[in-house]
């Protein structure tokens, strides 16, 4: 029987630990299984309700696209961060060499499927394109993360508060700047496009804060296992003191995006949303305020409820990789099928520049619809891995 700790990290499978209490374990696998289902969302709506401009863009959205696709940002900062509490977690049990060589092994991995099959599933491949987004993210803050687990845990602590605070003092340097060293600014933290001699990458997802982010998580593993009440305590603090930093520096544009916001001349209801619009690409210190403290309060909460009322979030939250390989592929050939029934073309316009077909009319509500599907035949999927999985915790099913 796999042990239960085994499942608490993102891309941790074949982890060992003593036992360590259910509770805590399936709040963790509970929330990573509620955002991976937002994932989702924010997928479906990639293919199923493409938009001629940002759902961001306060110029042209509306209420509904814009929180459709904000609520979205939750998912990658809370998955890298709870990977670094795995590995935090893990390291308690073994030598740092076999943690650093287990973090290497599965970053590379990461990196690997991130330029093949992730892309392929993408359809970047199709026209030459490898994209670098969350998996190439997390498998590269993996492999520097096997390196800083040598060093000691407080240093750490500095290295990942100086990433995660002090990247957007870098705001003002663009890849422009270094002829050169474009393409490893861009790795770095500006996102862009960038040609090799057969095909193209796009960094979607510069590296720098998410090595910070998961350099939090290992800090903070040992906090997390504390008894319930300190931590649901300590999760409701440590939320709550992410929150109020965000608010008092968003509120005079003091520091931590590079997007100030401002009164909006389409009403105070957009004016709220510019407050809160922070650059994702790459996370902003004040993006990564938000979405962390958001996660901290909804694993505080999440701590409190019985085990047997998270059991089809857990479904999801102990295969997230079998998940996310799975997903994609299939919501990208639903979108073919669905265009091609309805418009008589293959919906290449949500990722490409191609202009959509004339009666082309982007509906939330089959977005939402699709992604209920989906969520659906994903649970069935997942829930017959885990079985799998379950009954077979070796060989190559322990990566997936």
């Amino acid at each position: 029987m796999t042990p239960p700790l085994a499942e608490l990290g993102l891309f941790f499978p074949s982890m060992q630990s003593t036992p360590i209490t259910r509770e805590r374990i399936a709040s963790i696998d509970a929330l990573r299984g509620l955002v991976i289902i937002l994932m989702a969302l924010d997928h479906v709506r990639t293919f199923f309700g493409p938009l001629p401009f940002s759902p961001l863009d306060l110029t042209q959205t509306t209420p509904a696209w814009f929180l459709t696709r904000y609520v979205t940002h939750l998912c990658a900062p809370i998955f890298v961060f709870l990977a670094g509490v795995s590995a935090g977690l893990y390291g308690q049990q073994v030598a740092r060499a076999v943690l650093a060589r287990f973090l290497a092994t599965r970053g590379m991995l990461l990196i690997f499927l991130e330029c093949t099959f992730v892309s392929l599933s993408w359809g970047a491949l199709f026209g030459g394109v490898v994209f670098l987004q969350v998996i190439w993210a997390l498998g590269v803050s993996m492999v520097v993360l096997a390196g800083l687990v040598h060093l000691p845990r407080s240093v750490v602590a500095g290295i990942a508060l100086a990433l995660i605070a002090g990247h957007n003092a870098l705001d003002t340097w663009h890849a422009a700047d270094f002829p050169r060293l474009a393409w490893l600014w861009s790795l770095l933290h500006e996102r862009g496009f960038h040609s090799l001699s057969l095909f193209k990458v796009y960094v979607s997802y510069p590296v720098l804060p998410w090595i910070g982010v998961m350099a939090a998580g290992y800090v903070a593993a040992p906090w997390l296992q504390r008894d319930t009440a300190m931590r649901q305590r300590g999760l409701l603090l440590a939320g709550g003191a992410l929150l109020i930093l965000m608010l008092a520096l968003r509120a005079g544009n003091v520091y931590g995006d590079p997007q100030p916001w401002s009164a909006q001349g389409r009403g105070h209801v957009y004016s709220v949303f510019s407050f809160i619009n922070f650059e994702k690409y790459p996370p902003s210190l004040l993006f990564l305020c938000v979405t962390l403290g958001l996660g901290a309060w909804t694993l505080a909460i999440l701590s409190r409820i019985p085990q047997s009322r998270l059991r089809w979030l857990l479904v999801f939250g102990k295969v997230p990789m079998f998940f996310y390989l799975v997903h994609l592929p299939l919501i990208h050939i639903g979108a073919q099928i669905w265009a091609w029934e309805r418009y008589g073309q293959l919906a290449g316009w949500g990722l490409s520049r191609a202009k959509p077909p004339a009666d082309y009319v982007p509906d939330l509500a089959l977005v939402y619809g699709m992604w209920a599907a989906y969520v659906i035949i994903m649970y069935a999927a997942c829930r017959w891995y885990g079985g799998v999985k379950s009954r077979h915790p070796g060989g190559l099913l322990r990566y997936l």
